[in-house]
């Protein structure tokens, strides 16, 4: 009896796709040694200053998740040190008002939220002394990794943010806009068109 060519296509199909999810590696995002880097200690963003030494004082990789929870906020890279790029975030997201964009892309995404849903941060951090473009790939890699592991992206990169907040494109102490709640920006919008409705 001769077979369905289809059919055979359809059934290899599936069996290819069973085996991609046997073969899938468990989740290791939150390792020590994810990806072959050698990762410190998650530590928490409002720990003392000898806890958060444990940030190695070298250029690098980092990543930043909700305390005590199983996925990621953001992974990201500098050419400065590690401790002092990630002290100047922890201290920018526990601001009363949504920081700018700048030194820190990530820091307006991480206050709004901290604003809204109430977390709180930890990090980790790998050296690398390497070139800037060797870093950046590093970077892309590891998101690229953790989007085949967790199956969605960060919720802080590719400028992400919480859906209840805006971030204003020139959110720099230069143009002085950051970000804000848009429930706030409907009142504001609202106030404005109060003000130039025609008298009767």
């Amino acid at each position: 009896m001769p077979q369905n060519p289809e059919r055979e296509i359809i059934l290899n199909g599936a069996l290819f796709m069973d085996s991609i999810t046997q073969n899938r590696q468990a989740p290791s995002f939150l390792d020590i040694n994810w990806q072959a880097l050698s990762w410190s200690p998650w530590v928490a963003f409002d720990a003392d200053i000898p806890t958060f030494k444990q940030i190695p004082p070298e250029p690098g990789l980092y990543r930043i998740r909700p305390l005590g929870e199983d996925f990621l906020m953001y992974i990201g890279q500098t050419g400065r040190t590690l401790r002092q790029r990630l002290n100047e975030l922890r201290h920018n997201v526990k601001k009363e008002e949504m920081p700018f964009n700048d030194p820190h892309t990530a820091a307006p995404s991480l206050w709004a939220w901290h604003d809204a849903d109430g977390f709180t941060y930890e990090c980790s951090a790998a050296p690398l002394v390497c070139s800037k473009q060797d870093r950046m790939a590093c970077e892309c890699y590891l998101l690229w990794q953790y989007r085949l592991e967790y199956g969605s992206s960060t919720l802080c990169n590719f400028g992400r943010f919480h859906p209840d907040y805006t971030n204003q494109e020139a959110g720099t102490p230069a143009y002085g806009a950051a970000g804000f709640r848009q429930e706030e920006e409907r009142q504001e919008e609202e106030k404005t068109q109060r003000k130039i409705l025609p008298v009767d």
